[in-house]
C-alpha cells in the first residue's frame, strides 16, 4: 500500500443472477481500520401479479456503499 487512501473496484452476482459493480475509496486508518465507501450499480427486480398472470420489471438501481474494516 502507497498512501493512506487507495481505489478499489468490484463486481459480481447477488442470488446467482443479479449482477452488480461497485467502486469507491478506502481510507486506511491507524490500527489496521479502514473506512470504505463507494457507489454500487445493481440490476433490481419486482414481481406484479394482475389476475393470475405474473409480469417482471427490470430497472437499474444505484446506492451508496459504507463498510468499516479491520486488519488483523
Amino acid at each position: 500500500m502507497t498512501g493512506p487512501f487507495y481505489f478499489y473496484g468490484e463486481g459480481g452476482v447477488e442470488a446467482l443472477i443479479f449482477p452488480y459493480l461497485e467502486g469507491g475509496i478506502i481510507f486506511v486508518g491507524p490500527l489496521g481500520t479502514e473506512f470504505k465507501i463507494g457507489l454500487q450499480l445493481r440490476l433490481g427486480v419486482e414481481e406484479y401479479v394482475y389476475g393470475g398472470e405474473t409480469e417482471y420489471s427490470f430497472y437499474p438501481e444505484v446506492g451508496v456503499a459504507l463498510g468499516l474494516g479491520f486488519r488483523f
